[in-house]
Protein backbone atom coordinates (compact mmCIF):
# COMPACT_ATOMS: atom_id res chain seq x y z
CA UNK A 1 0.00 0.00 0.00
CA UNK A 2 1.54 3.05 -1.07
CA UNK A 3 1.44 6.46 0.58
CA UNK A 4 -0.22 9.17 -0.38
CA UNK A 5 2.04 12.36 0.03
CA UNK A 6 1.34 16.63 0.10
CA UNK A 7 1.97 18.05 -3.61
CA UNK A 8 3.33 21.52 -2.98
CA UNK A 9 4.73 23.92 -5.58
CA UNK A 10 7.74 26.74 -4.29
CA UNK A 11 7.32 30.26 -5.44
CA UNK A 12 9.89 31.61 -7.40
CA UNK A 13 13.19 31.82 -5.92
CA UNK A 14 17.30 31.25 -7.57
CA UNK A 15 18.65 27.86 -7.62
CA UNK A 16 21.80 27.10 -5.01
CA UNK A 17 24.28 24.52 -5.99
CA UNK A 18 21.99 22.68 -8.28
CA UNK A 19 22.27 18.84 -9.50
CA UNK A 20 19.34 18.97 -11.92
CA UNK A 21 20.82 17.33 -14.98
CA UNK A 22 22.98 14.52 -13.64
CA UNK A 23 22.87 13.25 -9.85
CA UNK A 24 25.60 13.68 -7.63
CA UNK A 25 27.20 10.44 -6.61
CA UNK A 26 29.78 11.77 -3.69
CA UNK A 27 27.97 10.55 -0.95
CA UNK A 28 25.68 7.73 -2.73
CA UNK A 29 26.94 5.61 -5.14
CA UNK A 30 22.98 5.54 -6.79
CA UNK A 31 23.13 9.51 -7.23
CA UNK A 32 21.31 12.11 -6.16
CA UNK A 33 19.18 15.40 -7.28
CA UNK A 34 19.00 18.13 -5.12
CA UNK A 35 18.68 21.88 -5.50
CA UNK A 36 18.23 24.56 -2.61
CA UNK A 37 16.17 27.07 -3.63
CA UNK A 38 16.69 30.61 -2.34
CA UNK A 39 14.00 33.05 -0.96
CA UNK A 40 13.66 36.48 0.57
CA UNK A 41 11.84 35.98 3.58
CA UNK A 42 10.44 39.52 3.63
CA UNK A 43 8.64 38.68 0.21
CA UNK A 44 4.86 37.74 1.16
CA UNK A 45 4.35 34.91 -1.42
CA UNK A 46 7.91 33.35 0.38
CA UNK A 47 6.73 33.98 4.01
CA UNK A 48 2.98 32.20 3.09
CA UNK A 49 5.09 29.56 1.67
CA UNK A 50 7.16 28.67 4.60
CA UNK A 51 4.31 28.99 6.60
CA UNK A 52 2.71 26.08 4.74
CA UNK A 53 5.85 24.07 5.03
CA UNK A 54 6.07 24.81 8.88
CA UNK A 55 1.87 23.27 8.81
CA UNK A 56 2.99 20.37 7.30
CA UNK A 57 5.99 19.46 9.62
CA UNK A 58 3.53 20.13 12.53
CA UNK A 59 0.96 17.70 10.89
CA UNK A 60 3.27 14.66 9.95
CA UNK A 61 4.61 14.96 14.26
CA UNK A 62 1.19 15.29 14.99
CA UNK A 63 0.41 11.93 12.93
CA UNK A 64 4.09 10.06 13.77
CA UNK A 65 2.80 10.93 17.56
CA UNK A 66 0.11 9.14 16.51
CA UNK A 67 1.46 6.23 15.23
CA UNK A 68 4.08 5.66 17.89
CA UNK A 69 1.17 5.25 20.50
CA UNK A 70 0.27 9.29 21.06
CA UNK A 71 3.56 9.59 23.14
CA UNK A 72 6.00 12.79 22.53
CA UNK A 73 9.00 12.30 20.21
CA UNK A 74 11.99 13.88 19.42
CA UNK A 75 11.48 16.48 16.73
CA UNK A 76 13.78 17.18 13.92
CA UNK A 77 13.89 20.84 12.00
CA UNK A 78 13.43 21.88 8.54
CA UNK A 79 15.36 21.26 5.60
CA UNK A 80 15.13 25.33 6.28
CA UNK A 81 18.31 27.39 6.48
CA UNK A 82 19.36 30.93 7.13
CA UNK A 83 22.13 32.62 5.05
CA UNK A 84 24.35 35.47 6.15
CA UNK A 85 22.91 37.65 4.12
CA UNK A 86 19.13 37.03 5.81
CA UNK A 87 17.50 35.30 2.86
CA UNK A 88 16.28 31.72 3.01
CA UNK A 89 17.44 28.12 1.68
CA UNK A 90 15.13 25.36 1.52
CA UNK A 91 16.74 21.64 0.76
CA UNK A 92 15.21 19.83 -1.72
CA UNK A 93 16.68 16.24 -3.46
CA UNK A 94 15.42 13.30 -5.00
CA UNK A 95 17.48 9.81 -5.16
CA UNK A 96 18.42 8.88 -8.50
CA UNK A 97 17.48 5.30 -7.85
CA UNK A 98 14.44 3.99 -5.52
CA UNK A 99 12.92 1.15 -4.49
CA UNK A 100 14.27 -1.91 -2.26
CA UNK A 101 16.80 -4.82 -3.17
CA UNK A 102 13.90 -6.88 -4.76
CA UNK A 103 12.34 -3.77 -6.67
CA UNK A 104 14.26 -0.91 -7.73
CA UNK A 105 13.57 1.81 -10.41
CA UNK A 106 15.11 5.34 -11.78
CA UNK A 107 14.11 8.74 -11.17
CA UNK A 108 14.66 12.12 -12.07
CA UNK A 109 12.97 15.10 -11.67
CA UNK A 110 10.97 16.78 -15.15
CA UNK A 111 12.47 20.12 -15.79
CA UNK A 112 10.01 22.28 -17.43
CA UNK A 113 10.56 25.91 -19.10
CA UNK A 114 9.33 28.98 -18.24
CA UNK A 115 6.04 28.07 -20.15
CA UNK A 116 5.52 24.87 -18.73
CA UNK A 117 7.11 23.17 -21.73
CA UNK A 118 8.69 19.63 -20.78
CA UNK A 119 12.05 19.80 -21.95
CA UNK A 120 13.93 17.20 -24.13
CA UNK A 121 17.49 18.04 -23.78
CA UNK A 122 17.77 20.42 -20.70
CA UNK A 123 20.46 22.90 -20.67
CA UNK A 124 23.22 23.33 -18.20
CA UNK A 125 21.13 24.91 -14.74
CA UNK A 126 23.22 26.14 -12.78
CA UNK A 127 23.53 28.47 -9.50
CA UNK A 128 21.28 31.86 -10.20
CA UNK A 129 18.40 30.60 -12.36
CA UNK A 130 15.45 30.98 -11.39
CA UNK A 131 13.32 28.43 -10.60
CA UNK A 132 9.80 27.06 -8.99
CA UNK A 133 10.24 23.58 -7.61
CA UNK A 134 7.00 21.02 -7.28
CA UNK A 135 7.88 18.36 -4.60
CA UNK A 136 6.09 15.96 -2.47
CA UNK A 137 5.95 16.55 1.75
CA UNK A 138 7.41 13.08 2.98
CA UNK A 139 7.75 12.77 6.60
CA UNK A 140 10.13 10.48 8.32
CA UNK A 141 11.15 8.74 12.03
CA UNK A 142 14.20 8.01 13.36
CA UNK A 143 15.03 7.16 16.75
CA UNK A 144 18.65 9.48 17.08
CA UNK A 145 17.40 12.44 15.00
CA UNK A 146 13.40 12.10 15.33
CA UNK A 147 10.36 12.80 13.30
CA UNK A 148 10.53 15.25 10.46
CA UNK A 149 9.92 16.08 6.80
CA UNK A 150 12.07 15.95 3.58
CA UNK A 151 11.01 17.47 0.59
CA UNK A 152 11.17 15.25 -2.25
CA UNK A 153 11.87 17.16 -5.73
CA UNK A 154 9.29 15.86 -8.32
CA UNK A 155 9.57 18.35 -11.58
CA UNK A 156 11.07 21.78 -11.63
CA UNK A 157 10.93 24.96 -13.33
CA UNK A 158 13.09 26.94 -14.87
Amino acid sequence: MSKKFARITSPLGTAVYPRLNAPDTKFDADGVYSVELELNPKDKTAAAFIADLTKAADTAYAETCKEKGGKKLKRSGLPIKETDDSLIRIKFKLKAKAGNAEKSWAQKPVLFDAQGTALETAPNIGSGSQIKVAFEVVPYFTAMVGAGISLRMKAVQI
